[in-house]
């Protein structure tokens, strides 16, 4: 059994007596007026993505989404389904998916220039954090503010965009419901919280892929999101003071997200330093937050194999979050910064 800190709520079977209250509806104006901005909640982004390129005729053998390196299978997946994920534009790219991973803000202007240039469109991916003001990109087809990443629940996310068709969609497909998706939900977040760590779980994967539990819409898992959406103003103020507290500690060995509501911190270290910030990790029950990036997982060739984030939220005790940020502080400065960030890319 891996150990690790609980991150999703244990589930309350009571949470289904007069669930029916929870709808889509009263997600989209709580989440609208905690996140800042207009929008529509979706049981996944990697179900939602699917969706929008379904709506937009897309085909595989025909068009092709340009991909970041950067990306794992949670949504090349879905990219799959109805079209073929590529490094570099062809004439056949239809679609661009920018990510704002990790809570680091692309260029946005740059990338609508260029898309208006090849006459393609582009669509936002936040899975990392929550900016204090979210909002669209210019010409931005829409943006998808991951919950589940950020909160303690266990799928969610928040669909941003200025189109009615995209609305309307989202509005309509999330209303499908299947007869075992309520069962197969708890059934999942128990197993989860008992047996696997929440990110690393094969479980999650495999019933998402389905389609039984997230294009499900039952109301056991619009609870979920709402006792979510309930605890981010909280989160937001002790997250801003970790984030001060690592970039103190951390200065330019760290890539510090412009994002202020539970973001992550992503530590710039030498390859072999990994073992150590694995072993620090283990150690203060952070199971969790390996990030994996490697052949097994995904169809692009990646960049590097694994990624060792410093996760803000509280559900981390604030002794164990020192602890690790301490262990972290000494790995990250055995080398200088400045080799190690051009080594990245950063």
């Amino acid at each position: 059994m891996s150990a690790h800190l609980a991150f999703e709520p244990r589930v309350r079977w009571r949470d289904c007596l007069g669930a029916s209250r929870v709808t889509w509806e009263l997600l989209d104006a709580q989440a609208s007026a905690l996140i800042g901005c207009p929008g529509v909640v979706v049981p996944s982004i990697r179900v939602a993505l699917a969706w929008l390129l379904e709506a937009s005729g897309f085909v595989r053998w025909r068009d092709q989404v340009l991909v970041p390196r950067f990306l794992g299978r949670c949504l090349l997946t879905p990219i799959l389904r109805h079209a073929l994920p590529v490094e570099s534009l062809t004439s056949s790219t239809r679609l661009m998916l920018v990510v704002h991973q990790f809570g680091c803000d692309q260029q946005l202007d740059e990338i609508w220039q260029m898309c208006r240039q090849h006459g393609i469109a582009y669509v936002e991916d936040s899975p990392g954090g929550l900016r204090e003001t979210e909002g669209l990109g210019p010409g931005s087809w829409g943006r998808f503010v991951s919950l589940s990443k950020v909160l303690p629940i266990l799928r969610g996310a928040f669909f941003i965009t200025e189109d009615e068709r995209w609305l309307a969609l989202m509005r309509q497909r999330r209303q499908a419901s299947h007869p075992a998706a309520w069962l197969l939900f708890g059934w999942l977040m128990r197993s989860r919280h008992h047996v696997h760590a929440p990110h690393d779980s094969p479980w999650g994967d495999t019933l998402t892929e389905l389609q039984l539990m997230a294009a499900g819409g039952h109301a056991l898992h619009r609870v979920n999101i709402q006792r979510g959406l309930a605890q981010l103003a909280q989160y937001s103020r002790l997250a801003r003071q970790r984030l001060a507290r690592a970039a103190a500690a951390l200065g330019d060995h760290a890539v510090l997200p412009a994002t202020t509501r539970l973001p992550y911190v992503v530590p710039i270290m030498a390859p072999e330093d990994s073992a150590a910030m694995e072993a620090s990790l283990r150690a203060h029950g952070f199971d969790a937050m390996r990030y994996h990036f490697d052949r097994r997982h995904h169809l692009l060739e990646p960049d590097y194999q694994q990624v060792y984030l410093l996760p803000l939220n509280p559900t981390i005790p604030q002794t164990r979050f020192e602890a690790v940020l301490g262990d972290l502080e000494r790995i990250v400065r055995t080398q200088p910064a400045d080799a190690l960030v051009e080594s990245h890319g950063r």
